[in-house]
């Protein structure tokens, strides 16, 4: 009797752990496709919804969390080195080209500022008393 309820704990944890990494991956490619889509429209500088990329990257992110305490000894992530080591990369490249959005919005807003400023400067839209 013993032997049957090891047998169905055993086989219990194995089909959490299996339905566990299902979900995983079902996450990272959905990490992948939100990270392809994002860098392909910061890529091409087209008009994009950076606000819908980051929401949709916070809930992943979210998930990932929780496969990653239900996997308290790493078996389910470490099982997937070249996924992983594949993320990364998309990671790296998203990081890369959202720095340089970011530090070209602050090069145009610095541009835009010092020129109201020059504009002020020559009495153009001030008024003179």
């Amino acid at each position: 009797m013993l032997s049957l309820v090891k047998a169905a704990r055993l086989e219990n944890g194995a089909s959490h752990l299996s339905a566990s990494s299902s979900a995983l991956d079902s996450s990272m490619s959905k990490l992948e496709l939100v990270l392809n889509e994002e860098n392909q429209a910061l890529e091409s500088q087209q008009p994009a919804d950076h606000d819908l990329f980051t929401m949709k990257k916070n809930h992943i992110l979210r998930e990932l969390m929780i496969y990653q305490r239900a996997d308290k000894n790493g078996t389910i992530v470490s099982s997937k080195p070249e996924r992983l080591t594949e993320l990364t990369k998309l990671i790296e490249l998203n990081k890369r080209l959202l720095s340089a959005q970011i530090s070209a919005m602050s090069e145009i807003t610095n541009l835009l500022t010092q020129a109201a400023i020059a504009e002020g400067e020559d009495g153009t839209y001030t008024r003179k008393m």
